[in-house]
């Protein structure tokens, strides 16, 4: 095989590469835009949380908790919601993870 013969070769072979990339490229950015929309969050009440929460909490004690910033939580104009996520993480870590509140008028 003479020198010409071998640079076409590779060239071709670098082209197949570079399009074997690009398709992994594309497949790669599918997966990651399918795993994006499948987030999906789910928010508790006030009282779906006394519910979900263990040891019979009251609502007192949440608004308590509220007014201190010491569970997570979201206002949603005047309506007060959870993240189920962060009080999982809440729960799990004794209370001691506090996200930052967003409020949205």
């Amino acid at each position: 095989m003479n020198e010409s013969n071998r640079e076409n070769l590779l060239l071709k072979e670098i082209e197949t590469l570079k399009a074997e990339i690009k398709l992994l490229k594309e497949l790669a950015n599918d997966v990651l835009a399918s795993q994006v929309q499948k987030v999906e969050y789910h928010w508790l009440s006030i009282d779906d949380l006394v519910k979900y929460l263990p040891n019979s909490i009251s609502k007192a004690t949440v608004y308590g908790w509220v007014s201190q910033d010491v569970i997570p939580h979201h206002k949603i104009g005047k309506k007060l919601t959870f993240l189920k996520s962060e009080i999982d993480s809440w729960v799990l870590n004794n209370g001691e993870i506090r996200n930052n509140r967003k409020t949205f008028s």
